[in-house]
């Protein structure tokens, strides 16, 4: 991937520790640290630079399936996904969610705690 000043990399770490949901930019799952890459907006095979106006965490899958394609059209293509995926949650019922145990947790709430 090449390297980052010092300063750019310290500017990029900050923005990954101030974010208060760490999710791929692209699809949406849950990142930690571990699980996080640095994707280039503009690829570095099209000119793209390591600064951090040019980099959005994504998750590995994401990252290898994107390669250096065009950002905008597999951003909407995953935003479609995502989208999909929504609406299928959505039509299922909440008695149907309970029944196979997908009962969703607000933000902030923890199931063990009790409800």
């Amino acid at each position: 991937m090449g390297k980052f000043k010092p300063e750019d990399r310290a500017a990029i770490d900050q923005r990954w520790l101030k974010s208060p949901v760490k999710e791929c930019h692209y699809c949406g799952v849950l990142l930690s640290k571990s699980t996080a890459t640095k994707e280039h907006v503009i690829p570095k095979s099209s000119g793209g630079k390591n600064t951090p106006s040019n980099i959005v965490f994504s998750c590995r899958a994401c990252n290898g399936e994107r390669g250096s394609g065009d950002y905008a059209a597999f951003k909407a293509s995953k935003l479609e996904e995502k989208q999909a995926r929504r609406r299928a949650y959505a039509s299922v019922t909440a008695t149907q969610r309970i029944c196979y145990g997908h009962i969703p947790v607000p933000r902030g709430i923890n199931p063990a705690d009790g409800l």
